[in-house]
């Protein structure tokens, strides 16, 4: 999670960082909470928490299958322009 950009240093978490750097590799993929979890190398109780965040301010968006949810890089400009920092 080390390889933020030093402009993002102490604004940006790594671990959000790297969550949405595995959006952002396959924006066009559907998550499960454990496989963004696992690709993204983060505990599945923190990569929870950053997903929540990250659907809350739009970079981020959360697909209802039945009763599973799954998430996916946020289609908007505020997504892209984060995207383009990291």
């Amino acid at each position: 999670w080390s390889n933020m950009p030093a402009v993002l240093d102490g604004l940006i978490d790594p671990k959000t960082a790297a969550v949405l750097r595995t959006l952002l590799r396959h924006s066009d993929k559907l998550y499960h909470l454990h496989s963004l979890a696992r690709a993204s190398k983060i505990p599945v109780t923190t990569t929870s928490r950053i997903i929540k965040r990250l659907v809350d301010t739009q970079f981020a968006t959360e697909v209802r299958v039945g009763k599973m949810s799954l998430y996916k890089l946020a289609e908007n400009e505020k997504a892209q322009q984060v995207g383009d920092l990291l």
